[in-house]
């Protein structure tokens, strides 16, 4: 079985997106890495992670952000968190579901990166999808069919605006989105992986790799842990241990 554990957002400065993270949605700080392409701050909130992932490069740090969600969170307390944004100036949109059972919103971080908030009552706040902006909706959804077993759950799509699926890892794990804009011309993509995932068979998932032609690379970590990084068919880097 294959689980995502942390969803990675790129920001321009890591203060101002800890505090909107831990001050309106309880991340907690879990620990702070430097990487290769910079730095990165891991949030924890129960089982899920956030990674807020800054570049050196000031020439990432200012790449363009997609006007549609990265992420979605799960809150129970949905409409007191909103009232907060709003008495704070945050831009909020709340989306027309038809459902008043389902009622999602989105706003942005400091950082611009677009984020989707989802009512859940009786339930805790998590991490509910990572959310990844595909240029093929069809071509990313059989590779994380064929390399990691996910399972395609749901369908949405908008004419003229945009084709999705959400991915299935498991009942404890969140979801996958792949998010195909259909009025966006494709941006630049994070050097940051965006999911990291955890598996049980980290040969298998390699062998699935080396059979799909994917070019990836295997690192052995301080730990000893081993962890293969590669992108998929739309450009969006991930990450996969060994659990």
């Amino acid at each position: 079985m294959t689980t995502i554990t942390r969803t990675g957002l790129t920001v321009a400065d890591l203060t101002p997106a800890l505090s909107f993270y831990t001050g309106y949605f309880g991340f907690e700080l879990a620990e702070e890495l430097s990487q290769d392409a910079g730095e990165v701050t891991v949030l924890r909130l129960g089982r899920s992670e956030l990674a807020l992932q800054r570049a050196h490069s000031e020439a990432e740090r200012a790449l363009p952000k997609s006007q549609f969600p990265e992420v979605l969170l799960y809150t129970p307390e949905y409409d007191a968190l909103l009232a907060r944004l709003r008495t704070d100036g945050a831009g909020l949109f709340e989306v027309p579901t038809g459902n008043p059972d389902m009622r999602i919103a989105i706003t942005r971080d400091p950082s611009g990166n677009a984020v989707e908030i989802a009512a859940r009552p009786d339930k805790p706040a998590a991490v509910g999808g990572c959310k990844l902006i595909v240029n093929d909706r069809a071509a990313a959804e059989n590779f994380y069919v064929v390399v990691f077993g996910a399972q395609a759950q749901h369908y949405l799509n908008a004419e003229d605006l945009y084709d999705e699926v959400l991915m299935g890892f498991g009942a404890r794990s969140p979801f996958l989105a792949l998010f195909q804009p259909l009025a966006e011309l494709p941006l630049p993509k994070s050097p940051f992986p965006r999911a990291t995932l955890e598996t049980e068979d980290l040969c298998l998932v390699e062998e699935r790799l080396e059979h799909a032609g994917v070019a990836y690379e295997r690192a052995s970590l301080d730990t000893g842990q081993s962890v293969l990084r590669g992108q998929d068919p739309a450009g969006n880097r991930f990450e996969v241990y060994q659990a």
